[in-house]
Formats: C-alpha cells, structure tokens, sequence
C-alpha cells in the first residue's frame, strides 16, 4: 500500500471526530446569524464551498468567520481540493489558534496531498493544545507510521488507547501496528478486546486470524478467517488468507454467494468507477432507481454502503459515494474518434459469469447514438446486462464514455428482419465531465496518450472499477 493510501484509509478513521475535547464559544444570539445560515445548513461539499465563499467576506465575527473557514475547508478536502484546503485551514489559525482539531485538519490534509514534512509541527501542536484527547495521538501515531517510526507510532496509540481504552477502532489499528512490529501476541490480544468493545467489528477477526497465522496458530486462524469470510462474503482478502492456509484451493472458493434472503433482495446490479480520491463513484441512473439500499465493491474485495448524491435521469447518469480509500481513479479523454479501439470493463451477468469482472474490446462505430444522439457513442464492444455504468476505456486506460446500453435486438428484428450485430451504446466523456461538474466533483482530465497492451488496458480498467448491487 502507497504512502497516499495509506493516509486516505486512516484520515477517514479520525473522520469529522475533531472537537470531542474542545468546547468552541457559544453562537446563539449573534447579529450575524443570517449571513452565516446558508453556510452552516449547506448539505454537499459542493455547495459547502459556495455558501461558505458568499459568506466569508460578510462575516466580521471571529467566532462565526472561523466556522466558515473550517466547514469550507473540510469541503475542500472531501472534494480533493488540497491547497485550498489548506489555505482555508490556515486562514482559520490566524483566527483562533488554540484549536487543536483546527491543526489536526490541516495536518491530515498535508498527509493527503503528500507533504509529509509539514505535518509534524502541526500534529505536535494538536497535542500541546488537547493532550488528554485521543484523536491527537491517533492522528500522529498515523504520521510516526508514515515515516518509518513504528515506534513512536506504537506509544502513541498506547496514550490514545489510555485515554479511551472503549475504542474498538482504536484497538484495531493499534494491533495492526503491533503486528507489522512482530509483537504477535499483543497484537491478538487488541483485536480480541475491539471484538468485546464492538461485536460487528469484523476488521479485528480478520486482523486476528492473519495474526495467528503468522503464529503458526493453523486452527484458530482458520476459525477466525472462516467466520469472518461467512460475515464478509464479498471481501477477497480473508479468502486469500484461508487460501494460503491451505484450506481452500481459491480464494474464489472461499466465498459463498449472499443467503437466500439477501439475494432475494437484490433488485439489479450494475458497474461503476471512482472519478475522485475520496469515494465518488459514477454509474448510469437506471442502476440505482428505487434502491432503497446501495452497495459498491471495489477491486480490493471491500464491499461498502453508496450513498446517492446525485442523479440525472435524461443522461442517465448518477453520482453515489463510499467512505472507503480510492485504489485508483478514472481519468477523462475527449475527443475520441470513428473506428479509434475502445474497451468496455463491468460486471455482466451477475451470479454466472466471473465475479473478478469482464473486459471486452470493439471499436467506436460512429460519434452518435440513436437518431443522432450527439451525447452518446455507438459502440461495437460486446456489452451485457451488468455492463451498464461501467468505464469505456480507449488503448490508454482513458475513460472517453460509460456504458449505458445495448440495442433491443429482438426487437429490431421483428421490424427489418435481421439481427443486428454489436450494436452498442456509451455515455460521451464530455457529458460525463458536464454532470460532475455541476455536482462539485472535482476529477482527473490529464489524460495519458500512450498505447497500452491490451492487458495492461484492463489492468487499469479493474483498477477503478467497482460492482454495484441494488438491494429493495
């Protein structure tokens, strides 16, 4: 795992949990009230960003203005907005520096963008101000870790696990850093206290079953990994590690399809792709309409809830969002060509052919769809039922569409009497990036021009691909 992931797994754990210690004055009352209003009750980060700017430059109390600033620049950061970010974040110490969620915001951002080296004189200053909170040795006993010092690392976490020794989360993440330490033992025996604090926290049975397998402790790990994978049927890793143990040929074997009550309840499936850092994901609208609960997989085996931000029905594209680390993010290309080789990634056919995904490979037949659709791309890359909201991808691993649908060819047949072969269509990159854009999303536009192989093409199409099950 890269330094960047490893920082977006672990500033989602500290999460919005930053003012737990601190009590902020009071702001009932103010004569400011209205200007501040659209700020504080903006919902998406997208519109965080535009409420918070109009209100800024009105706002003459400190106490209010620094609440702009730090909701503006928690917007930022969600969306991938880095250096504005930090300069919210250091905007709001000119303000109030006595705030230690305040520093442990803009360190976990210098964390992000990769900055590295300016994140401990913030993480330090977080302790001075709250030295009996947690949260600021979680977040610089993740930093110690960043740069090589398990053992800072390690004694940090055992002062956050003094101050709130009920913390499952806590737990976890501390015997995961005992573990890479070789001290097995103490490891287990976090995880197996996080198991006691929190019964449903299966990342400590996994954790645990990993650990004693590396004891050499064969039956307790199999114990563990078993439970675990019959908890977590969609997530590779624990199959890999009963895999490895010998006792199962495949990892694949070792997950079983959903219980019968759950496959019932699964309405559709589809496929989707990350577009941002943080967890947006980009799907078709008719793969998530009347959902009342969404999941996304992605290629790590992490199967997460996708909550729906946004939809656009006459492009039939929708915006959902998973709390989880971003393995890879699609980048955008327009301005493809007729008869340039595109391929289409997805998960078709669910439940009969591999869960591992499908990658298929045709050509762009022509820069329009249906009637002269001008947002959409006929395709001749072989599509099924499940493909819809996957990535087109062109011989660079650039997405220059989404799959939307396939011709009716039944239907067609009964009208000229022949069955059309191949004819398939895609969503346009540049109405894509035009819904984006009006959801706030910021995504990658840099797009890379040279030729893959083939292979490496649907390498990086699995990548940022994800599988989404609709459940009623």
């Amino acid at each position: 795992m890269g330094a960047l992931e490893k920082v977006n797994r672990r500033t989602k754990i500290v999460g919005y949990v930053l003012f737990q210690c601190v009590v902020l004055a009071p702001i009932s009352g103010n004569a400011q009230e209205a200007d501040w209003r659209p700020c504080r009750e903006a919902r998406t980060a997208a519109e965080k960003i535009e409420k918070c700017s109009q209100a800024i430059p009105r706002l003459r109390t400190p106490v209010l203005l620094e609440r702009a600033y730090n909701r503006r620049g928690l917007a930022n950061r969600e969306l991938g907005h880095f250096e504005a970010a930090v300069q919210d974040f250091t905007a709001l110490l000119s303000i109030n520096p006595k705030i230690a969620g305040y520093w442990d915001n803009r360190q976990n951002v210098f964390r992000q963008m990769g900055d590295i080296r300016r994140a401990p004189g913030d993480a330090n200053t977080a302790v001075q101000l709250a030295p009996g909170c947690s949260f600021v040795y979680r977040s610089r006993g993740f930093l110690y870790d960043d740069l090589g010092r398990i053992d800072l690392a390690i004694a940090d976490f055992n002062l956050a696990v003094r101050i709130d020794g009920r913390d499952a989360g806590l737990r976890v993440e501390r015997g995961r850093l005992l573990a890479k330490n070789g001290q097995l033992g103490e490891a287990i025996a976090d995880f197996s206290t996080a198991l006691e604090i929190d019964s449903k926290r299966f990342a400590a049975l996994l954790e645990r079953g990993k650990a004693y397998s590396r004891q050499g402790n064969v039956e307790a790990a199999v114990a563990d990994l078993s439970l675990f994978v019959r908890l977590e049927p969609d997530n590779e890793e624990g199959a890999n590690a009963l895999a490895v143990l010998g006792r199962l040929p495949t990892a694949a074997a070792a997950v079983p399809p959903p219980p019968a009550a759950d496959r019932d309840k699964i309405i559709s499936s589809g496929t989707g792709f990350f577009v941002s850092i943080v967890g947006h994901i980009v799907t078709n609208a008719h793969v998530v309409e009347r959902c009342v609960s969404l999941f996304a997989r992605d290629n790590s085996g992490n199967t997460l809830p996708a909550t729906p931000l946004a939809t656009d029905r006459t492009s039939d594209l929708a915006l959902l969002k998973v709390s989880t680390d971003v393995p890879a993010i699609a980048r955008f290309r327009t301005g493809i060509r007729t008869g340039e080789e595109v391929a289409a990634f997805g998960f078709p056919l669910a439940g009969l052919l591999a869960t591992s995904g499908n990658f298929t490979v045709g050509n762009v037949s022509a820069l329009a769809g249906l009637h002269d659709n001008a947002g959409l791309l006929q395709i001749s890359t072989p599509v099924q039922p499940g493909n819809s909201g996957g990535p087109l991808v062109d011989r660079s691993g650039n997405v220059v569409g989404v799959i939307v649908s396939k011709l009716d060819t039944l239907k067609v047949a009964s009208v000229i009497d022949d069955v059309p072969q191949n004819v398939n269509f895609a969503i346009k990159a540049s109405v894509v990036m035009n819904f984006l854009d009006a959801a706030g999303v910021s995504y990658s536009v840099q797009a890379d021009q040279s030729p893959l192989a083939i292979a490496d093409v649907a390498d990086r199409a699995r990548s940022f691909a994800v599988w989404i099950t609709c459940a009623r």
